[in-house]
């Protein structure tokens, strides 16, 4: 089907060439973060009507790139000085006599052609009127998928069902279910700690001003330091973080400082004292982390500064940087609530796909 992007008059795209261009290096996939934020320079150098499209020539010789005109519109220079004799309207202006494409063809709509459909009457008979798709799944209300065992484990020595076991229960599992959300969180952020750390040894970029320093946390021993000395991120810690995290929202997402106040016990949150110290809560806060997304250099192991494999989505180079940093876990929780619920009439995981959802 023709897009506003697609339907364009060949004429004036013609006319765009010699535009002067300056490309943000996020347009690309792939790039490092200092490579994302540098800006390219480039002329159009000539536009192609079968793709609808025109091509950039940059000028420190990289390869020629085609654009559509939503990118042209957003790179195009302004700071050059013929920027102002080019037509750039917010969409493509469209050919004349209101030609459309449409698989590939060019088709002239004539209105006296047009049908007009007027409800309530037998103007056309042929067109059928639109009703709901039938539910047909296999029952109206939706269960949980959990067995006799499952739910013995959630039980104490009273036999009561505690609600932490059920939160564990619910959460995703990575690595084909052998490793729980809590332990492969913290081998994020145990890897996203030495990250910081590291980097932060150039003196040149990273002045000591501006270095994070962890309040609680000591992975990397000095020389001489004794082993005793290291404190990592572990899973219980993550445990631990959402636990206080659910207090504070119960407490209207109170302030660190009035969580941790002793002068105040209206302010004080006594679970996420009792939970950690405010000093351990602060570094995890500061150190949340989904996906070990930063670059390393060329000539650097991963092994060699990390203790935990890398963890990311660099395969994908299509997927925008922003769905990259949290696809991973919301991929894994949307798996694992479909494993926990059989779904029915009335609840679905993907409403759009299932027929009669909106019957």
């Amino acid at each position: 089907m023709a897009t506003k992007w697609n339907v364009i008059d060949k004429e004036w795209a013609s006319e765009l060439v010699g535009l002067r261009m300056k490309v943000l290096g996020s347009f690309w996939n792939g790039l490092s973060a200092q490579e994302r934020r540098t800006f390219y320079g480039g002329i159009i150098k000539e536009y192609n009507h079968d793709k609808r499209r025109w091509l950039i020539q940059f000028d420190n010789g990289d390869e020629d790139q085609y654009m559509r005109y939503d990118a042209v519109l957003r790179f195009a220079d302004e700071g050059a000085d013929t920027f102002h004799d080019y037509k750039l309207p917010a969409i493509p202006i469209p050919p004349p006599d209101d030609e459309v494409m449409h698989d590939n063809e060019i088709f002239v709509i004539d209105k006296l052609n047009w049908t007009e459909i007027i409800p309530g009457t037998d103007n056309p008979p042929e067109v059928p009127d639109m009703e709901p798709i039938p539910y047909t799944g296999e029952r109206e209300e939706f269960d949980v998928r959990i067995s006799e065992e499952e739910i013995n484990s959630m039980k104490d020595s009273n036999g009561t069902i505690r609600f932490m076991n059920v939160m564990r229960w619910c959460l995703p599992r990575f690595d084909d279910g052998e490793t729980d959300l809590f332990t492969w969180q913290a081998h994020r952020m145990s890897n996203y700690l030495r990250h910081l750390l590291t980097k932060q040894l150039d003196v040149t970029t990273n002045p000591p001003e501006k270095r994070f320093v962890p309040r609680f946390f000591h992975p990397l021993l000095n020389e001489g330091e004794d082993e005793s000395k290291k404190v990592d991120i572990e899973p219980h810690h993550v445990e631990r973080l959402y636990g206080v995290m659910m207090a504070r929202m119960l407490q209207g997402d109170a302030s660190v400082p009035d969580m941790y106040t002793t002068r105040s016990w209206f302010k004080h949150n006594a679970p996420a004292v009792e939970s950690m110290p405010r000093n351990c809560l602060q570094d995890l806060i500061r150190l949340l982390h989904f996906v070990d997304d930063w670059e390393i250099e060329e000539d650097e192991n991963w092994d060699d500064t990390f203790d935990y494999p890398r963890y990311d989505n660099h395969e994908d180079d299509n997927t925008a940087p922003h769905r990259v940093k949290f696809g991973i876990i919301e991929t894994e929780y949307v798996k694992r609530w479909q494993q926990c619920v059989r779904f029915g009439r009335w609840i679905t995981a993907d409403e759009s796909r299932l027929a009669g959802w909106y019957h």
